[in-house]
């Protein structure tokens, strides 16, 4: 499983957004980008030819990399996820909890590296499932950060339409690239790229989950 993004100042994203519009209003033209609608030739880009649907692939990174200054992603790998912590929450186990969390901690923490010291409020999917839980998480997680960055916690998640928030069309086309990547599946990218975007990449594989898990335990020993 993978979240991933784009992190930019909303003075950005306000020159993206015409940007990100033109290309997706050029002939022919789509009402939204998804990655893997690209990738399978349906929905939008149904009766394209690969060719074309390669371009506009192409052209839709080239609008992130002319404006978007960093990037986030957090890989969970699934099966030992699901192996290691179902044991210990049963049904409500869910990787998408340890990323949503990891993103926002993590970016709070390590963004002042990149230059970035204001806070950072965060959108995602409003097809994302159990939101009303998210948002308790989320409110727990603030109070639970690092005194030091806890300022760089910005305002609880929204969840937008990724149809009509353009932003959530960009992320999409990261975490699929990115999941390709991760399974070894990715094809070879469809752009030449003029410049590395930097950012944060967290990536839980089992190890990390092992470790995660019994910080965990530790923390509710220290308690009891």
């Amino acid at each position: 499983m993978v979240l991933g993004g784009w992190i930019a100042p909303i003075t950005t994203w306000l020159s993206f957004g015409s940007d990100w519009q033109a290309m997706l209003d050029m002939p022919p033209g789509i009402r939204y980008f998804k990655m893997n609608e690209a990738a399978t030739l349906s929905g939008q880009f149904d009766h394209w030819s690969q060719q074309r649907a390669d371009e506009r692939v192409a052209l839709a990174y080239k609008t992130i990399e002319q404006h978007i200054p960093f990037q986030v992603s957090c890989i969970i790998h699934l099966e030992p996820f699901y192996r290691i912590y179902t044991p210990i929450m049963g049904s409500a186990v869910n990787p998408f909890y340890l990323a949503f969390s990891s993103i926002i901690s993590d970016v709070a923490y390590h963004q002042r590296t990149h230059g970035i010291y204001e806070p950072i409020d965060f959108v995602f999917d409003d097809q994302v499932m159990e939101q009303g839980k998210i948002i308790d998480a989320w409110e727990l997680l603030k109070p639970a950060v690092r005194p030091d960055t806890r300022h760089l916690i910005g305002s609880a998640p929204a969840f937008l339409d990724d149809k009509k928030f353009l932003p959530l069309q960009a992320a999409d086309l990261l975490a699929w690239w990115v999941r390709k990547m991760v399974e070894g599946g990715a094809p070879t990218p469809l752009w030449q790229p003029s410049r590395a975007i930097p950012g944060f990449q967290m990536d839980y594989n089992e190890a990390r989950l092992l470790q995660v898990r019994d910080s965990v335990i530790q923390s509710i020993q220290n308690r009891s």
